[in-house]
C-alpha cells in the first residue's frame, strides 16, 4: 500500500490523500479520500483551480469522511476533470455536501458575473457528481476490489462524518 497526501498537509484545509493497492494477483486499486477545497490561504486559488496531481481517469473510488467543504469542495472538480468511479460516503454526508457544493457553485457562478473568473466547475459537473454518490451507513463492510474492505465508524465530528476503516482482507 502506497498513501500520498495532496492536500490537508501544511494547512488544515484541502483534504485529498491518495491510496494505491495492488493484491498478490496483480489486482490494484486507486482510492481518493476526500477532495476539499483550501481555505484562507496564499496559495488557495492556485491550489483549487489547478490540475490534480494524479489522473483523476485512474482513480477507482472517492471516499469522504465528512461534508465540510474543505474536504469536498473540488468533487465536481474532480469529475469535470475525468473521474468516473464511485463516490461514498454516509447518507447524511452524501445530502449535506449536496447542499453545499450547490451554494458553491452560486457564490462561483456570482464570481464569475463579477470578475469575468470560469467557475471551476458547472451544474452539469455537480449533477454528474450526484449520479457518482452512493452511500454506505455506519457500520457495514464494504468490498472494493484488490482484497480491500472499507468501514464506516461514526466520528461525532458532524452529521454524518466518519471515520474510514480500510482493511486488507489478505492480512486477516
Amino acid at each position: 500500500m502506497k498513501l500520498t497526501f495532496y492536500g490537508g498537509t501544511g494547512s488544515v484545509t484541502g483534504a485529498n490523500f491518495l491510496l494505491e493497492h495492488s493484491d498478490e494477483k496483480g489486482e490494484s486499486v486507486k482510492i481518493v479520500i476526500d477532495c476539499g477545497l483550501m481555505q484562507g490561504v496564499e496559495p488557495s486559488n492556485r491550489f483549487n483551480r489547478g490540475d490534480f496531481p494524479y489522473k483523476p481517469e485512474e482513480i477507482d473510488y472517492l471516499l469522504v469522511t465528512h461534508s465540510h467543504i474543505d474536504h469536498i469542495g473540488r468533487i465536481p472538480k474532480l469529475v469535470k476533470d475525468g473521474f468516473k468511479g464511485r463516490i461514498i460516503s454516509t447518507p447524511p454526508t452524501k445530502d449535506i455536501a449536496e447542499l453545499l457544493l450547490e451554494d458553491a457553485l452560486l457564490i462561483m457562478q456570482h464570481d464569475s458575473n463579477r470578475d469575468g473568473v470560469l467557475p471551476m466547475y458547472e451544474k452539469e459537473d455537480l449533477k454528474k457528481t450526484m449520479s457518482l454518490w452512493t452511500t454506505v451507513g455506519y457500520h457495514n463492510t464494504v468490498d472494493i476490489g484488490a482484497g480491500l474492505s472499507i468501514y464506516f465508524k461514526d466520528s461525532g465530528h458532524i452529521l454524518g462524518s466518519a471515520m474510514i476503516e480500510i482493511t486488507n482482507n489478505s492480512l486477516t
